[in-house]
């Protein structure tokens, strides 16, 4: 593995590592790497993830963060281990839990999704028929982790429209193994 400057400006970057066990639907390891990243476009720093690290672990999320203000210089990644049709557990279902509001009460422009996944949801994309755009999009979830995405619009947005089209889909949706499309949804509203 390598982390790469393009910048103008040298850094001293941290590399996160999370190895994943999807049947466990936990955490097995953790790693960190510290770098400095010298100034230049192109500059590369190879790393290496130790072996014991990934045993019994079928992925690993792999995030870059600036090692003295801690801003996120890479979003997680996500590296298989194998592919996905060799890994059975990525079949289990994944529940959604999540919970819309208005943001931006005044002009109502800018909603916030809130959402929670009952199991590691890879890819995890939102799409709606309401006018706008998600300010964050291809995520993952960890189990039982909340994670707020904004919803943005140039004029009010229509809640009633995100709320009944909203939908979340992620990797197991497309996994030719699933009998369904998208996993149980529950919006915190309607319980």
């Amino acid at each position: 593995c390598y982390v790469r400057n393009d910048s103008l400006y040298p850094f001293d970057v941290v590399i996160k590592i999370e190895a994943w066990s999807l049947r466990d639907n936990k955490m097995v390891a953790t790693h960190e790497v510290k770098a400095h990243l010298p100034t230049g476009p192109g500059f590369t720093q190879q790393f290496r993830v130790p072996p014991l690290v990934l045993d019994h672990a079928d992925l690993a999320l792999i995030r870059v963060e600036n090692d003295q203000s801690g801003e996120i210089l890479m979003k997680d990644s996500v590296f298989l281990w194998r592919p996905p049709k060799a890994l059975p557990s990525l079949s289990l279902p994944v529940h959604f839990v999540h919970d819309v509001r208005a943001s931006d009460k005044k002009r109502n422009t800018r909603v916030s999704i809130r959402l929670r996944s009952s199991r590691l949801a890879l890819y995890v994309v939102l799409s709606t028929e309401a006018n706008g755009h998600f300010r964050d999009n291809v995520l993952h979830l960890r189990p039982n982790k909340t994670v707020d995405v904004d919803f943005v619009a140039s004029e009010t947005v229509n809640v009633d429209v995100l709320r009944r089209t909203l939908r979340i889909e992620h990797l197991r949706s497309f996994h030719s193994s699933c009998n369904s499309l998208v996993d149980s949804i529950v919006d915190d509203q309607q319980r």
